[in-house]
């Protein structure tokens, strides 16, 4: 067995309400952890998984340990750096490339390549996930921040939250969209599935403007602004208009190796030191333009 540790920074959470936010696990599993015994507060085992955490509690929990994944070829693990300072970075995931360890997750990831790359990203308590204020879905590639220390790590979070940092996407859609459109329709994970998510009025708030770049014989390019942030947001709600996301393996037909066209362009946000208004843009990437 391996064993992980978290730290809570709140009061008050359940804990496997906790360890379904912060382990990317339904709390199905969580109560099966707890079941288990595979769950510890400071050291003291959990049998309840309604147990009220406190802020600076030490979460640890055991997993079976996975093996060692196979070599992988360095090359396609290509990340450019954009933007750089003593506060954050900015980079172009490639797409392929996890964002950080999981539950089942065993491959190299975005912040170990960092790690190794002797980037000081801040550590939050959690070092497999050390710099990360958001995500990018693993085959999903473009722009992302990360934090160098607390302050920014503060900054960029409460931007998140209160929605203050703008967020554009590139997909291209099975199907041709007649009009530009906004979906406001909520979003919960599966009740089956974990890895995926749907439209349900139990959900969390979710909405997604969608724009009509081109138009081609069976197919859309969208220029996508994300109001909210749930995850798998975009391909839920394509998905929910009946104009899924070219390659998505989760909620089409239309899988294909590179997975999901779905790219990360634009990215507008306040640098937490100096208050200036950062905005960075990408071209429109090879891999959605050879499929077009």
């Amino acid at each position: 067995m391996e064993k992980k540790q978290l730290t809570t920074k709140i009061s008050g959470i359940r804990i496997d309400s906790f360890l379904q936010q912060h382990v990317d696990i339904s709390r199905v599993v969580a109560k099966k952890w707890i079941k288990n015994q595979c769950v510890f507060v400071n050291n003291t085992l959990v049998t309840k998984a309604s147990y009220s955490l406190t802020k600076g509690d030490r979460i640890h929990y055991l997993i079976e340990k996975q093996p060692s994944p196979p070599p992988q070829d360095h090359h396609t693990l290509t990340i450019d750096y954009l933007y750089e300072d003593n506060d954050i970075l900015i980079i172009n995931k490639p797409p392929g490339l996890v964002v950080h360890l999981g539950v089942d997750t065993t491959e190299t990831t975005l912040v170990n390549e960092l790690i190794k790359n002797k980037v000081a990203l801040y550590n939050y308590g959690d070092e497999n996930k050390s710099g990360i204020v958001h995500r990018l879905d693993r085959m999903t590639e473009g722009l992302m921040v990360l934090a160098k220390t607390k302050l920014a790590y503060e900054s960029l979070t409460q931007q998140f939250k209160n929605r203050q940092i703008k967020k554009h996407y590139y997909a291209l859609l099975k199907g041709n969209l007649t009009q530009n459109i906004i979906v406001n329709q909520p979003i919960d994970r599966h009740p089956k599935h974990r890895h995926k998510y749907y439209v349900s009025q139990n959900g969390r708030e979710a909405c997604t403007k969608f724009f009509i770049k081109k138009n081609f014989n069976s197919t859309t390019l969208c220029s996508i602004e994300l109001i909210t942030g749930r995850t798998h947001q975009i391909r839920v709600h394509s998905h929910f208009l009946g104009y899924p996301v070219i390659g998505d393996a989760i909620y089409t037909k239309t899988s294909r190796k590179s997975g999901q066209l779905l790219q990360a362009y634009s990215l507008g946000l306040t640098h937490p030191k100096n208050n200036t208004h950062l905005l960075l843009t990408l071209p429109l990437s090879q891999r959605i333009q050879s499929s077009i």
